[in-house]
């Protein structure tokens, strides 16, 4: 707490004011809408009651060292300061059926920012070039269509998720250490990050266009799950996955590029169903676990393959039996180290179905034409289903 306070302080003022800042030391529960808080520095936390109604405005503390909780007080209709600049705790915002705005002008630094349920939130404004500093951050079921006040540049996680009225998210990010989750928010939702060099996971479900032309690492996965309207994706100057790339029920896809990719984990590529040719990875060497294939693919190139730890699976509603010598003999020569099983004409290729599941075993002899379909070893396409899996991951972040 010693640390937090001191930063606190920094916040607050110079060095030759400091004598002068106050501070609160004690847990404050607020219970009307226009409190006295007669401290610079709350070294605690802040509760709003849940009888709180009408139009909150929190003036006097520049810094909270500790946790700012608005919680189900229905009848609020909008949160405002003037002088709150840090919240080094967590900022939580969470079923206020009738909020409409939020209005922090001051505010630069958060930690932990939680805005959950609520569905009349049309305004969002934090100072006047929005936050710029945050670890992790979930904005989920509100009514916002503009996300410009978050200027942040480097975040731990960041969860944007049934947010209807949201289409766009232009932003200045860097790095993510964590998680990208962006879900089931408004038609044809676009992403323009063209800062981000670095990311550990990309979850993406309901987006139009996702766009990072710096994005050079990601360390562990990348996953396109159920987005009607993309049409084409490039990550041109990423050279390794270390976990998935998964591409799945994307309809209107017909182009994956990924020119300087060289490594990754597992690849999972089902049901893009316009999708003909999968030839976007002409450097990709190494996988690490295994390899599926299932769609309408009229062709597929991998020329630099060398090694693939798992097994692998390529079907095809077309005839592609002038490529599937092509992996009978990568895994006769170990090449393929697992199952290897490659069909042509199969009806149910995009959805797996009575040919045969859509995984292939880590050991066993290899097949095509008419062979068997196995398990490819550790890849589970159940990881990429989104749509339960970052609802109950964002329920638990705090």
């Amino acid at each position: 707490m010693h640390s937090k306070l001191f930063s606190a302080v920094l916040a607050v003022g110079s060095a030759s004011v400091v004598s002068a800042v106050t501070t609160c030391t004690k847990d404050i529960k607020v219970t009307q809408p226009t409190p006295v808080i007669a401290c610079d520095v709350v070294d605690a936390s802040i509760t709003i009651d849940a009888s709180v109604a009408g139009g909150l405005s929190l003036e006097g503390p520049k810094a909270i060292t500790g946790d700012l909780i608005i919680k189900n007080a229905t009848q609020l209709i909008s949160i405002s300061s003037s002088t709150i600049q840090s919240i080094e705790g967590n900022f939580e915002l969470q079923s206020l059926e009738l909020l409409s705005s939020v209005n922090m002008q001051a505010l630069k630094t958060l930690n932990k920012l939680n805005m959950v349920k609520l569905p009349q939130l049309s305004t969002l404004t934090f100072g006047t070039s929005g936050v710029t500093k945050a670890s992790d951050i979930v904005i989920s079921d509100t009514f916002l269509n503009d996300l410009s006040g978050l200027n942040i540049n480097s975040v731990d996680s960041l969860t944007i998720t049934n947010n209807n009225k949201l289409t766009a998210f232009n932003s200045d990010l860097v790095n993510i250490t964590s998680l990208l989750s962006v879900t089931s928010n408004g038609n044809n939702m676009e992403i323009n990050m063209t800062k981000l060099t670095s990311a550990a996971e990309i979850q993406l479900s309901n987006v139009k266009s996702f766009v990072v032309p710096r994005l050079k690492t990601i360390t562990q996965s990348l996953k396109f799950d159920t987005n009607p309207e993309l049409t084409t994706f490039s990550a041109k100057n990423v050279t390794s996955i270390t976990d998935s790339v998964t591409f799945i029920n994307n309809n209107k896809l017909t182009n994956v590029s990924f020119p300087l990719l060289t490594s990754i984990g597992d690849m999972t590529i089902q049901n893009n169903t316009k999708l003909l040719a999968v030839e976007g990875f002409p450097k990709l060497s190494k996988v690490a676990g295994g390899i599926i294939l299932r769609g309408n693919f009229e062709t597929v190139e991998l020329p630099s393959l060398s090694d693939v730890e798992g097994g692998c699976t390529v079907f095809s509603t077309t005839d592609i039996s002038a490529f599937c010598g092509f992996f009978d003999n990568a895994h006769s020569k170990k090449i393929i180290k697992g199952t290897e099983s490659c069909k042509s004409n199969v009806k149910a290729a995009n959805e797996g179905g009575s040919d045969g599941d859509s995984n292939t075993s880590s050991g066993g002899k290899g097949s095509s034409g008419n062979g068997t379909d196995n398990a490819v070893a550790a890849l589970s396409v159940n990881n990429v289903l989104l749509g339960v899996s970052v609802v109950a991951g964002m329920a638990q972040l705090w």
